[in-house]
Order: structure tokens, then sequence, then C-alpha cells
């Protein structure tokens, strides 16, 4: 199951999908994987059903794996300038993509 989400970084919306295993109970807690976007890419390239990311995520799923897959900040639907976007605020971008995910009562 896709659940589009928004979480924030630095004050930034960033925008993804997280990916929940169609078996998933209620109140179960499963380990998470955070799936990232490589360069100038939008994490929907391919198609929100057949893109890469999605079909890591399906693949993830079937192995009990939660998946988030977002766009950095100056990618796609998420906030922030479009192109000038820093490693180091990606990694600030991925570092509360990690916090965000530790928060989700399904991890």
């Amino acid at each position: 199951m896709e659940e589009k989400v928004t979480f924030y970084s630095d004050g930034i919306p960033l925008v993804g999908s997280i990916w929940i295993p169609d078996d998933y109970r209620k109140g179960e807690r499963l380990p998470g994987v955070i799936s990232v976007h490589g360069i100038t890419v939008d994490y929907r390239i391919g198609g929100a059903k057949t893109g890469h990311q999605a079909l890591q995520a399906q693949y993830l799923n079937k192995a009990g794996y939660i998946v988030l897959s977002f766009n950095f900040r100056g990618f796609g639907e998420s906030g922030g300038e479009r192109k000038t976007v820093t490693m180091m605020e990606e990694v600030s971008d991925l570092r509360n993509a990690i916090t965000y995910l530790q928060q989700r009562p399904e991890i």
C-alpha cells in the first residue's frame, strides 16, 4: 500500500511515498528502508507503479520492509530552490527522513 507523505527538512517540505506491505497488521512494527533518487532525478521517474523506486518498494515489501522514498529539496513536488542543492543539504534531508521514518508507529 502506497501512502503519499510530506515531512520537513530545515523548514522545507519534502514530498514522497511510504510503501507498507499489504499484509501489515495494525500495531505491528517492521524494519524500514529509505530509498533515494539519483542526481537530478525525481523519485517517481518511470511512473508511480512501474518506476524504479516503486518496483524496489514492492520487492522490499514482500520481504517484510516498509519503504520510504522521497524527493530531496529542489526536486519534484518537494519545496526548495531548483538546481541549487548541495551535498550537505541532501545529507540534512536524509537525516530528517530517518527521523520521520523512526517516528512512524509502523517502524
